[in-house]
């Protein structure tokens, strides 16, 4: 009988399979790292395939496609193994890191920069750890599992607010001291988009994507009307740097035709006003460039932007003009005629509307501005580092809007500090950075700062400055004596017996005369509102009054209240909250109610008992969503 070896040796097997197969074999996507380390240390020949840097770059692709973009293509001297490590060991450290801040700033509005500070050892210790720990944020926040870990999601989003820039400064910085015609408007405008959303997959490879398959179908449409148009013969050239349409007049317009045709009436685009509907207008999806591509919607300047890339690619210049009251495009149509005279100027508002100097001039009838005073400046292009300091200033203004109507200032933190970064000379918005910063209690070390920047650039404001850097220097001083222990949670127990509050801590439920939804996060046995509010707000008409349990509500519409039981009732039928500050609260959605996280669980210690008991007997459909407990 032949021994084991000869038999090994004759009978065909997978150690028989040449290096180059091997490596095939283990780059399947059906192959985890986790299996790739196992088949390493089961024999050398089988190690040293498996061990192979292109077996581990595809693990990396597999596992992090995102992530695997930040790496420089064609970069042989990088070791995937490492990285791979090194990303599996800041997925723990993250969550770790992640869970603590519920703990830390509970009781916070905001948290400070320095808050994120523990973070840091991984950006210290890899190369990549700032990409690690953004990518790895993103994945707890995109997780499958919808109604779990909401605490950990929500501080999540906290955290990559503060990573995410500080990732895409050094790429704006890089950016903006490109030669001009090296800013191309698209880069500029996802730059944009992924700073205000740092959770979007945003990429700039799929956006020129899209804009080059716009271009195709007006290059189409061109060769359909026109078959003789040099077009036809295609461009040798880089479009990105032109500064000068490559064609006829007539030519350049035919192609503007097409544009129109395409953008307006076979794709659908619309451009919205400030005279439009004030919710579309103030709907941030309509300055972000991926948006506008996927809704087919924008405000002129984002829509104008899009314009000017499609042609730019058809080799005709249209050029972005800041005109009062909404931007225009411009494009040199009679180069033989005196200068005022020689451009058409484009309404994207109108469908693409091609206008003279004069009808420029009837966009301004029933506005404030005046026709008389126009300069010859208003008609004049801007450069492109103007044109993203006005996109971002529409987001500062849209952020300051939705902070009036009660949203979170989350928004207009971010949008200032993209002005900032984009045109970090500005007094006014660092001004305003340093107030919301002492009005959110944070960054009070670097409020500081900005007061003695701002007092040096412009001592005329000494008076408020000094006013405002002693409020600021009283609360950082207030804050060290306190030392960094997070703010004690006092309990809100119930009144043994006698208590006269009805609902319990997140529980759904309705309004009666709103109808809205809503979930419970807390409740005073009487209405602790001041009285100014309790006038106000016609608390006095109230069968009750005051003299009521009164709740803190997370409304469906996005907003916090603070509703009187009587105006209250339990919701038919539960359902999930798209309230932004659920995961401050509640760590998860049982299909009848949401589960408090620890610190809501220390603040209001006997409810959940009750809300447990109450989405029984009130819910019994609904049960088999499990407590998890």
């Amino acid at each position: 009988m032949e021994d084991a070896e000869q038999v090994n040796h004759k009978t065909p097997g997978i150690l028989c399979l040449p290096h180059e197969i091997l490596e095939l074999i283990f780059t399947s996507d059906s192959l985890d790292c986790k299996d790739i380390c196992r088949v390493s240390n089961s024999c050398s020949q089988l190690s040293h395939a498996a061990n192979s840097n292109e077996v581990w770059r595809q693990k990396l692709l597999q596992r992090y496609p995102r992530l695997y973009r930040q790496f420089p293509k064609h970069d042989k001297a990088i070791g995937w193994r490492k990285q791979n490590q090194q990303r599996h060991e800041c997925t723990k450290e993250v969550w770790k890191q992640t869970e603590r801040l519920s703990q830390k700033f509970y009781k916070k509005l905001e948290i400070s920069n320095e808050g994120f500070g523990d973070y840091m050892k991984m950006v210290e210790d890899c190369e990549y750890g700032l990409s690690f720990i953004i990518d790895e944020l993103i994945c707890i926040i995109n997780a499958n599992e919808k109604h779990k870990d909401l605490t950990v999601k929500y501080y999540a989003k906290k955290a990559i607010r503060f990573f995410q820039p500080l990732h895409l400064k050094n790429e704006w910085k890089t950016f903006l001291a490109l030669p001009i015609h090296e800013q191309t408007l698209e880069k500029g405008a996802v730059l944009i988009a992924q700073w205000c959303q740092p959770t979007a997959d945003i990429v700039l490879e799929d956006i020129v994507s899209q804009i080059d398959a716009i271009s195709d179908r007006v290059r189409q449409v061109v060769f359909e009307k026109h078959p003789h148009h040099p077009l036809v013969n295609g461009i040798d050239q880089n479009t990105n740097g032109l500064t000068e349409s490559l064609w006829t007049s007539l030519q350049c317009r035919n192609i503007l035709d097409a544009t129109n045709h395409v953008l307006f009436k076979d794709m659908g685009f619309t451009a919205c006003d400030n005279s439009d509907d004030e919710e579309q207008y103030y709907d941030e999806r309509n300055s972000f460039i991926h948006e506008v591509l996927f809704r087919k919607r924008g405000i002129p300047i984002t829509m104008c932007v899009l314009y000017s890339c499609v042609t730019r690619r058809l080799g005709v210049v249209c050029q972005l003009v800041s005109f009062p009251s909404h931007f225009l495009l411009r494009w040199r149509e009679h180069p033989e005629l005196e200068p005022e005279q020689q451009y058409t100027f484009i309404d994207v508002y109108g469908g693409g509307k091609f206008l003279n100097r004069d009808m420029c001039k009837n966009i301004l009838v029933g506005s404030l501005i005046s026709q008389v005073y126009l300069s010859d400046g208003v008609y004049e292009p801007i450069k492109p580092a103007q044109v993203f300091e006005r996109m971002a200033r529409n987001l500062v203004n849209i952020g300051r809007h939705h902070s009036q109507i009660g949203s979170e200032l989350a928004a207009l933190r971010s949008t200032i500090e993209l002005f900032l970064a984009i045109k970090p000379g500005d007094i006014e918005h660092w001004l305003l950075l340093a107030r919301l910063y002492l009005y959110l209690d944070i960054n009070l070390t670097e409020v500081g700062d900005m007061f003695q920047h701002i007092e040096g650039q412009d001592p005329v404001r000494f008076g408020i400055i000094a006013s405002l850097s002693e409020r600021a220097q009283t609360r950082l001083e207030t804050l060290r004596q306190e030392g960094v222990r997070p703010e004690p949670i006092v309990p809100n127990h119930r009144t043994a017996g006698r208590s006269k509050v009805e609902y319990s801590v997140g529980m759904i439920l309705k309004h009666r005369r709103y109808h809205y939804k809503c979930v419970i996060s807390g409740w005073d046995e009487t209405c602790k509102a001041s009285q100014e509010w309790i006038l106000q707000m016609g608390v006095n008409n109230l069968p009750k009054k005051h003299h009521q349990p009164f709740y803190n509500v997370l409304a469906e519409d996005c907003s916090t209240r603070y509703a009187a039981q009587e105006n209250l009732e339990y919701a038919p039928e539960p359902s999930d909250s798209p309230h932004p500050e659920i995961g401050k609260y509640f760590c998860e959605f049982m299909g009848t109610h949401y589960r408090p996280n620890d610190e809501k669980m220390q603040e209001y210690p006997d409810d959940y008992a009750i809300t447990l008991k109450n989405a029984e007997e009130r819910y019994p459909g609904y049960i088999g969503a499990g407590d998890g407990s």
